[in-house]
């Protein structure tokens, strides 16, 4: 019994080294080349521009579209969007462009 929770636990460590890896070759790579992390990673990247566009990278899929609410899928939970006359003008399996009257932006982690 005890070597099977010893093995459990050498592989919760080795899971851990290899994330620390990981984000260190995203680091160092990242910093060499003048680029911000989240372009190398999963990390979701979001930019509001005014009140009337909404750009998100590194998304994974829409939830759910409604005039006034859209969900987009992200590492770690989902974006919600709110607001009036919302539409999806761009998608890509990198990128997301929303664009209408945008009232608010949230972050919500019950999506995981």
């Amino acid at each position: 019994m005890r070597g099977v929770e010893r093995k459990h636990h050498n592989r919760i460590d080795c899971f851990g080294q290899v994330m620390r890896l990981k984000k260190n070759f995203v680091n160092s790579v990242s910093e060499k080349f003048s680029l911000p992390a989240e372009a190398l990673s999963a990390v979701p990247y979001i930019q509001l521009h005014g009140s009337g566009k909404v750009c998100i990278e590194n998304h994974g899929g829409v939830l759910a579209y409604s005039e006034e609410q859209v969900r987009v899928a992200v590492k770690g939970g989902a974006v919600v969007i709110q607001g009036q006359r919302l539409s999806i003008c761009a998608m890509s399996r990198r990128c997301l462009e929303i664009r209408g009257i945008i009232q608010e932006l949230k972050f919500d982690e019950s999506d995981r």
